[in-house]
């Protein structure tokens, strides 16, 4: 049966975002949580003012940001173990169109991202594979020049393996981090916010793991 996210209500796939029913620009701080300050007024005159932190639409976006890159992270870092990262990308995307159907191509992404985790596998099993014909080779040659000689095929075969894993990981991971915020704002906002918004994400005060260049 077809469905469709929609805000706030209980789901098994996302939680109650924290800004829900909080419109942009509008303030996300009980009365009794915000502090009174001395003011000049209109006519010269001191008066009595609250302070109140108010929901930007770069804030807004951050959160977005935040959830994909803290999906994506291992042991707190962005590099290394790109199998175990294609694994949870692969899961966000499913997640994604589980949640709300008219994500299909979040849906055709899960198993797009499948196929890239297939190829960083055979990049890993030919860097193995490389990397025990060198040790064999090394452990045979009774001089340098025979080693030499004996691991230039598999030592170029080893550095295209992991050239090749490095690249896979590094496509898969933006990818992810650019298009997943995208859905994750127009699911919970909907789409005259995220219209309205768009320009806003782009923000030096939330900076966001992007080594792309512009």
């Amino acid at each position: 049966m077809p469905t469709q996210y929609v805000p706030g209500q209980p789901n098994p796939y996302f939680p109650k975002h924290e800004f829900h029913g909080i419109p942009v620009f509008g303030s996300f701080q009980c009365v009794d949580e915000c502090k009174l300050h001395h003011v000049v007024g209109a006519a010269a005159n001191v008066e009595k003012a609250v302070a109140a932190y108010i929901l930007t639409p770069e804030r807004l976006w951050g959160t977005f940001q935040v959830e994909a890159e803290e999906l994506v992270k291992v042991n707190g870092r962005f590099d290394g173990n790109e199998q175990e990262r294609n694994r949870r990308i692969n899961a966000a995307y499913a997640k994604l169109w589980l949640a709300d159907n008219r994500f299909q191509w979040a849906g055709l992404a899960a198993f797009a991202s499948k196929q890239v985790g297939c190829g960083m596998l055979h990049s890993t099993q030919l860097s193995e594979h490389s990397a025990e014909e060198l040790r064999t080779a090394a452990s045979r040659s009774g001089s340098n020049t025979e080693f030499g000689a004996s691991s230039v095929e598999p030592g170029l075969i080893g550095y295209g393996a992991n050239f090749m894993l490095q690249r896979l990981g590094f496509g898969n991971l933006h990818l992810f981090l650019d298009i997943y915020p995208l859905h994750r704002f127009f699911m919970e906002r909907g789409p005259d916010d995220f219209e309205k918004y768009l320009q806003f994400r782009n923000s030096k005060k939330y900076a966001v793991h992007w080594e792309v260049d512009s």
